[in-house]
């Protein structure tokens, strides 16, 4: 199989303390169908996302699949295609899921509230949001 870098990474779903988080690194659509396909539970609170340089990722399908209440999204306003696209921000928005932009947000912070909440802090501009469980 000869697959571009962005699609050589390891994608991980970590379980911490009632909570999922999926790691998807730059993986792009062609990882994400293969996901899918996998028929396994793909669910998760939050995803960690890089960009994929060369393919979407996060798409609509997937996002379905995941149903994530929280993403936190790499940017970068070089190159071009590492951006995060306005539309799609406006539809994880659309669809009740909070986006941590991380061209406005930089590192974000994942903490434990005394409630079992998973609090989630923006760096830079200190956006926050307590995840309440489930």
């Amino acid at each position: 199989m000869n697959t571009v870098a962005d699609e050589r990474v390891m994608v991980l779903r970590l379980h911490w303390r009632g909570w999922r988080i999926l790691f998807t690194s730059d993986a792009g659509w062609s990882t994400e169908r293969k996901l899918m396909d996998s028929g396994l539970d793909l669910t998760a609170d939050l995803i960690v996302a890089g960009r994929n340089r060369t393919d979407s990722s996060l798409g609509e399908d997937f996002l379905a699949a995941v149903k994530p209440r929280a993403i936190i999204a790499s940017h970068t306003d070089f190159p071009v295609a590492e951006r995060i696209p306005k539309r799609w921000a406006e539809h994880c928005e659309a669809q009740g899921i909070r986006l941590f932009h991380q061209g406005k947000t930089g590192a974000v912070t994942l903490a434990l509230g005394k409630d079992g909440a998973l609090v989630l802090r923006g760096f830079l501009n200190g956006e926050e949001l307590k995840l309440a469980p489930k």
